[in-house]
């Protein structure tokens, strides 16, 4: 469940309550409600759009529903944008929620890759050459593989090529010569959507992803691409579903054991321009 997705308090509120059932056999609204001082009948008013709680309302249900204090923040936001029938401040309360929103829809928050530590220039080395990052990924599960030729066979580039893919891997510290193969120093990491390359790194991915996917067979390449129309919050629940899944799929990959490298590939981006 990702409380910034929701757009209303109440729409958070019901799968919390829903979440809380499934975990706790002997969970009731109506403990609930006792729980937070008030009447049964007021609680589901609530989760039904008939009436508000007041602030210390709302926080003692979600602190019953184990909100974390910053999404007990948020929903506050989204009582008093709700509650207010003043312009200027509702305006105020929306560009603050959709401060927060982007906060806690980025990658950063679901998955637990370290952001990365390179100095400008080896950013630049490292994340506008695809090959690099292919490689270092490749080598933290073949390890063994020393041979430039054979690896320059592997990804089709020429030998002089990977020997200067594996050059900067060691001059920046993320891979060292071990006995016959590399070791690993710096597992992959996360370039975050402030850095300044962060969209030259996309591109120049996407161009390669493209490239690859030319080259193999039907049966090899799985692809999606749709065109939706629909509105703004419903593609901000969309981006938390993904960051839902991508979640669980960090978790599926660092619980396998690695024989290929994959690429995931996801946009969602509006093409009309306010």
């Amino acid at each position: 469940m990702n409380v910034y997705s929701y757009n209303t308090y109440t729409e958070a509120l019901i799968p919390a309550v829903e979440r809380q059932r499934s975990q706790a056999k002997d969970f009731t609204l109506a403990q609930l409600a006792t729980d937070c001082l008030m009447q049964p009948s007021y609680l589901t008013n609530v989760l039904k759009g008939r009436c508000d709680f007041n602030s210390d309302q709302l926080y003692m249900v979600c602190e019953q529903l184990e909100f974390t204090a910053d999404e007990i923040d948020f929903m506050h936001l989204l009582l008093e944008l709700k509650r207010t029938v003043y312009p200027k401040r509702k305006w105020q309360l929306e560009q603050r929620i959709e401060k927060v929103r982007r906060e806690h829809l980025r990658a950063e928050k679901h998955i637990s890759a370290k952001t990365v530590k390179l100095s400008p220039e080896q950013q630049q080395q490292y994340y506008l050459n695809p090959y690099i990052q292919l490689l270092h990924i490749y080598l933290e599960s073949h390890t063994g593989i020393a041979n430039a030729d054979t690896l320059a066979k592997k990804f089709s580039v020429s030998r002089e090529q990977m020997a200067g893919i594996l050059k900067t891997l060691e001059e920046i510290n993320y891979i060292r010569k071990k006995g016959t193969g590399y070791e690993v120093l710096v597992e992959g990491q996360h370039l975050p959507r402030e850095s300044l390359i962060i969209r030259p790194h996309h591109v120049m991915m996407r161009m390669k992803s493209l490239d690859q996917m030319q080259r193999l067979a039907p049966e090899q390449n799985y692809s999606f691409s749709a065109t939706i129309s629909t509105l703004p919050e419903v593609r901000t629940q969309i981006q938390a579903e993904f960051l839902k899944f991508l979640k669980s799929a960090e978790k599926l990959v660092r619980g396998s054991k690695s024989k290929q490298l994959y690429q995931i590939n996801f946009d969602l981006f509006p093409w009309e321009i306010d």
